[in-house]
């Protein structure tokens, strides 16, 4: 991430213009936005977060005799 877009964009803002660092300023937190989105889905994706907010349903065992 750094590589591809992080360091071009700085070479990029030390000669840009004012609204071209808005711009710059703009994709930059969208795309740290999208990075933390997936990063967060994939986190609850992989600790099964969801089984403490939407529990199955338990079968109710047999009544037995004793």
């Amino acid at each position: 991430m750094c590589r591809y877009y992080l360091f071009p964009a700085m070479e990029a803002a030390a000669k840009a213009s004012d609204p071209e660092k808005r711009t710059l300023k703009a994709w930059s937190a969208l795309i740290l936005a999208l990075l933390l989105f997936v990063l967060v889905v994939g986190l609850l994706l992989s600790l099964r977060i969801g089984r403490f907010f939407f529990p199955r349903p338990v079968p109710r065992g047999r009544r037995r005799a004793y």
